[in-house]
Formats: C-alpha cells, structure tokens, sequence
C-alpha cells in the first residue's frame, strides 16, 4: 500500500469540508447500513459532524424488540421506521430538526420497501422516495409497476421527484434489471446523480445505490462516501443548490468547576448558619436555597456559552480522528486489492 494515500483526505473530510462551505445548503443522503443495532455510536459522529439534513438507512435489520430509542440522535426525528425482521431489510428516515417533511402513508405499498415524504426545501414541495430492492425481490416487473404507480399518483399534486436508494441493479455495467430500471428512468424523465461505483467488495465494484431526479439541476456536490458503517456499501449524498435556514446556535448556562474545591465547599457550609429562623415554612425553605445558592455560585459559577445547534457533547477530539482513521485506511485497503485484481 502507497503510504501517500493516507495523507490525502479522507471521503469523509471531503463532505466535512463541502459542509463548511455550503453551510446554507440543505444536505440529504442514504446508505445501506447491513443491520443498524451495534452503529449507533459511530452513526452519531457522522451524522453530527456532516449536518445532514435528511438521511435514509436501509437494511436497518431491526425487529420489535430494539426500542428506537435506542437509535434516537439529537436534534432529529425519527419519522419513519418500516422493519422486517432482525436477519434483513428495514428502513429508517431522520429528519433533523426545523426540517418540513411529513409522510405520505397513503402512497405506500406493502408489496415493496420503502417510505413516501414530502419535503419543503425553499417553498418548493418535493416527493421523496426512499427504497431498498433486495437481492431475493426478482420480479422486477412488479418491483417498478408498484413504484411507477405511486409516481403516476403523485404527478397530479407534484412536480419535484427524488427517488434514492439500493436497486440492486448496477447501472455502470448494464446489469441484470437495467432494463427494466432504464425504463422507469425514461418515463418519468428521471437523471442519475449517482457516477461513481457505490458497493465494494473484494471480487467486485458496482453502482447500486442511485439517487434519480427530474431536477437534476437542483442539485450540486454529489458525492460517494466511505464512512466504515457498512461491510460493501457507501453514503450517497448531495446538496441541494437553494439556501436552508439552519437551527440556530444554543446559548446554554453551566456551572465552572475548573477551580471547585470540595474541602473548601464543605467547610464554607458548615460555617454557615442554616438553621430554621422561622415558622412559616416558606420563609424556611426560600432562606435555605438563597444560601445554598450563594455558597454553590461562589465555588461553581455560572457561566454561559454558545454551541452549535446539534452539538454532540459525547464526541471528542481523540474518538473523531480515530473514526476518520480507520475510514481512511478500510477505503483506501478495499481500492487498493481492487486494483490487484485488476
């Protein structure tokens, strides 16, 4: 392996970059996960530190018995969560906060996976689809009658069509459902952001997991990402080019304890006169707090400072470049025995 290549950038400090520069620009993005349960940690970090706005996961592998809050993240809802069982499939749909978006149940069918939103972006009303097509699913006649149907429905109320997920179907070699997919693709006059290969495996690259739009000039910076969160699969993003209004900074109110001295606080307790004065038991309580209060603020004073309107607390400077390391090193690894191979 070519040690220079690790110097370079990693996908992901790419789009971390991309973020800074179109802070106002409004981020979504899908990936095939290959089970969700043990991610979340590392899910969290991405997701904070990329800003996206709405993302999709696919193959979330979840059944009844895991919580979703267990998944929760700050400052994002889940709105969606279409299980199937713990051995496959299953989508799950953030949206962060202030985000308008909100489901459309009465366009979903049973017979395929996946979830129907309308997003808000600038004013402009967007029917969102987010898919998974697994491997097993080859009727791929019934796979695209059912999502055409639901486009051919939504045609009379929208003008603005995303539809992004894994296929299954690799566009860059004409693959087995190209057909069938290229179909789709024409009638609703629909473009393919996606030009890179998205599932990497040791024998094999292909571009399965696609973003389609009838706008494709709506849009800018599309990029493939190696995050380390999936075995073969990559993130799929892009920004959309009209401005978002982002959450805005918190201010929030801590106590300093930087100087905090417990012998002193203690001692500074019990040199205080506590004692009940009264026998009104307001009076009693009100006079204990205000003194509690006094000694509390001039030990650990309160302090405030701004932070950023999803700030993950948890995150620091140590666990952020060790996540950026080993993406770094398994994308590069997974590039580098492809080219042997070659």
């Amino acid at each position: 392996m070519n040690s220079s290549g690790l110097d370079k950038e990693s996908d992901l400090q790419i789009v971390q970059n991309l973020r800074l520069k179109y802070n106002n620009n409004f981020l979504f993005g899908y990936i095939n996960i290959n089970s969700l349960r043990n991610k979340i940690i590392d899910l969290r970090e991405i997701i904070y530190n990329l800003r996206l706005d709405y993302f999709v996961i696919s193959e979330t592998k979840l059944d009844k018995s895991f919580p979703s809050a267990q998944f929760a993240l700050n400052d994002y809802e889940i709105r969606c969560r279409k299980d199937r069982d713990k051995n496959g499939g299953g989508l799950i749909e953030y949206i962060r906060q202030g985000v308008i978006c909100k489901r459309l149940i009465h366009y979903e069918l049973n017979t395929i996976e996946a979830i129907f939103s309308e997003l808000t972006i600038s004013k402009k009303k967007w029917f969102c689809v987010s898919v998974y097509r697994p491997p097993a699913y080859t009727n791929l006649s019934n796979f695209f009658e059912d999502i055409t149907l639901s486009l051919t429905k939504a045609s009379s109320k929208y003008e603005n069509f995303i539809v992004m997920g894994d296929f299954n179907i690799d566009i860059s070699s004409l693959g087995v459902g190209f057909d069938k997919l290229n179909e789709f693709i024409n009638l609703f006059d629909l473009t393919n952001l996606i030009k890179e290969n998205t599932c990497i495996t040791k024998d094999h690259q292909s571009t399965i997991d696609l973003i389609l739009t009838n706008r494709p000039l709506s849009f800018q910076k599309t990029k493939v990402t190696e995050t380390g969160l999936s075995d073969y699969h990559m993130l799929i993003s892009s920004f959309f080019k009209s401005h978002y209004c982002r959450l805005k900074p918190k201010v929030i109110t801590y106590r300093d304890y930087k100087n905090f001295n417990e012998t002193l606080f203690l001692n500074n307790l019990k040199s205080k006169n506590l004692s009940i004065n009264s026998e009104n038991v307001d009076d009693n309580y009100t006079q204990l707090c205000n003194t509690f209060s006094e000694i509390v603020d001039k030990h650990a004073p309160l302090k405030k400072k701004v932070i950023r309107g999803n700030h993950a607390p948890f995150i620091n400077k140590e666990l952020r470049n060790a996540i950026y390391k080993r993406s770094r090193l398994r994308n590069n690894f997974k590039k580098t025995l492809q080219s042997s191979k070659e």
